[in-house]
């Protein structure tokens, strides 16, 4: 499986687990692996309980740069693959770029077409606030 099917799992488990927030993510992911019969690898694992396990924080992060956006009006579509992103970004080492390509990649694929400029710029705003890559004005100096 290649690391874009793994995270294309990855935001489908965070997606289904708009609908059980509160469940404890381990028991839900073999819940998971049961009814789909199969089996996911540490990399779908992992990141999928780390993500569920800092949801508030990654929340608010999301809040913090979605100007005129709470996280309860976005869909939960959007808001799954902003999880996704906003995790490996502050909880990994992939590259911001990387996880920003493969962010886009999914809503263009799951979402409407405004998703994928949202989701860039709301990424793009995170990455840039917490240092991970330049700032426009920096570079333009």
């Amino acid at each position: 499986m290649t690391r874009h099917e793994e995270r294309t799992n990855i935001f489908t488990l965070l997606y289904e687990y708009t609908f059980y927030e509160g469940a404890d993510p381990c028991a839900f992911i073999e819940s998971r692996e049961s009814y789909n019969d199969t089996e996911y690898g540490p990399f779908i694992k992992d990141t999928f309980i780390g993500a569920a396990g800092n949801l508030s924080a990654i929340d608010d992060v999301i809040s913090k740069h979605s100007v005129g956006w709470k996280t309860g009006r976005m869909s939960k579509v959007t808001l799954s693959v902003l999880r996704l992103a906003v995790y490996e970004m502050k909880y990994t080492d992939t590259p911001p770029k990387a996880v920003i390509n493969e962010a886009l990649e999914i809503a263009k694929e799951y979402d409407d077409e405004k998703a994928a400029p949202f989701v860039n710029g709301i990424l793009n705003k995170v990455a840039r606030s917490e240092g991970l890559i330049a700032d426009k004005e920096s570079k333009d100096e």
